[in-house]
């Protein structure tokens, strides 16, 4: 049975993917603003400017729908192997066809035909069923430990997907307008205005807007992942719920909500706390520039739940004193403030 380090490795593996498409986004965001965006004219260059970022946002949102497909279809298949149980009522269900009928209308007579079985073909399928299950290649460059790792296109990933919850690709690329419009006006051109009203030079104020641009086309773009994870879970009866797993230096509110651990197959979360800078119900929230990623959970005794396990002993002894409107308070004071914040330099997020 794969272990729990090859689980965390692949889970390891993903949540580095996402980072890095979320880097090279915000790469190729701002040297297209760069391009494109005239601080000569800012009011004529940028309905062009915010037409290419719409662009590279759905593409780059569609890359993480698939890493996220593809991350989730192999590690279910680490994380739930076929069980005996499993197994024994597949055997159980093959041998019954031989007492079902099979039943075929003649198109051309409207005669209804039937037909058993025959004990060969149920002996086939049984034979199929029992016999063990073949070891997968490891896809080039996958860690050692990986071995039997399952390698799958991105197109049999969502094949396989939709057999496990009702989601497809098109439902995660689908992406309201006029919120992208909102989104970028607001982190965009606004954005320019104001740095400009600060007394920021012209140029100074576009890579100012690109800055906070690429914080809310990572929001988008990263979506696609974090949405395909919820949805797959929410519908996936093997899924016990979905973690949140932190960058290396997550912000205060982040790091709460990554202490809750397994977040249980429900859209109603119970204990989502408020904070108007983050997007999503309940405890699916992420803001701009937000280095969290969703992961699937199949076990209770789930690697990405140590991590919380270990926050939330924290959360509780900062806290334990603090009156309940004032916990949040106590716990971003202790967290701006903590001895092992990582140092600027060397933050992730």
């Amino acid at each position: 049975m794969p272990s729990q380090a090859e689980q965390a490795a692949l889970t390891a593996a993903y949540v580095a993917e996402q980072r890095l498409l979320a880097a090279s986004l915000s790469r190729d965001l701002v040297l297209l603003v760069r391009q494109i965006f005239s601080v000569a004219d800012p009011g004529q260059s940028w309905p062009t400017t915010k037409l290419a970022l719409d662009t590279l946002i759905r593409e780059r949102r569609r890359q993480s729908a698939n890493l996220a497909a593809r991350y989730y279809v192999d590690l279910r298949q680490l994380a739930v192997p076929q069980s005996p149980l499993r197994r024994e009522a597949a055997i159980y269900e093959a041998r019954r066809r031989q007492f079902r009928p099979e039943v075929r209308v003649d198109p051309g007579t409207g005669l209804v035909h039937t037909r058993l079985a025959s004990a060969a073909e149920v002996s086939e399928a049984t034979r199929t069923i029992e016999a063990p299950l073949p070891e997968q290649p490891r896809p080039e460059g996958a860690p050692a430990e990986l071995d039997g790792f399952a390698d799958i296109s991105e197109e049999d990933a969502w094949a396989e997907l939709e057999k496990i919850a009702p989601i497809t690709l098109e439902d995660i690329e689908e992406l309201d307008e006029d919120r992208v419009d909102a989104n970028l006006n607001a982190t965009g051109v606004a954005s320019y205005k104001k740095a400009i009203r600060a007394g920021q030079p012209p140029e100074r104020a576009r890579d100012t807007m690109a800055v906070n641009l690429a914080g809310s086309a990572a929001t988008l773009a990263l979506e696609g992942g974090r949405e395909t994870i919820r949805s797959a879970v929410l519908g996936d009866d093997e899924a016990i719920g979905w973690a949140r797993v932190t960058d290396a230096d997550p912000c205060a509110f982040c790091a709460m909500l990554a202490s809750r651990g397994a977040v249980y197959r429900s859209r109603q979360t119970a204990g989502g706390a408020k904070n108007k800078q983050f997007e999503g119900e309940g405890m699916f929230k992420f803001h701009n520039h937000d280095g969290c990623s969703a992961v699937p959970v199949f076990d209770a005794d789930d690697p990405v739940l140590e991590e919380a396990e270990r926050l939330y002993d924290k959360w509780l002894e900062v806290t334990r004193a603090a009156p309940g409107e004032k916990m949040i308070d106590a716990w971003t004071k202790y967290w701006d403030n903590r001895e092992d914040k990582p140092r600027p330099e060397t933050a992730t997020g």
